[in-house]
């Protein structure tokens, strides 16, 4: 049974790689991508289990204008 909510990505991933696909997989902590942890921290505050985001929150801009 499948019960991590990231499995279905990693299955996709590992489909990639047995076609053959060329890939490097590196390890990022979320403190050192600014992007990835302000939204990890935004997403503490949220009651819902997932969200789904059609552009970025205005508090992230800024970020993505700096790391651009």
């Amino acid at each position: 049974m499948h019960t991590h909510p990231f499995c279905y990505l990693l299955h996709d991933c590992w489909k990639l790689i047995e076609e053959g696909w060329v890939t490097m997989v590196r390890q990022r902590h979320r403190e050192g991508n600014f992007c990835a942890n302000h939204l990890a921290s935004l997403a503490q505050d949220l009651a819902a289990d997932s969200i789904v985001l059609t552009e970025p929150p205005p508090s992230l801009l800024p970020l993505l204008q700096a790391s651009a």
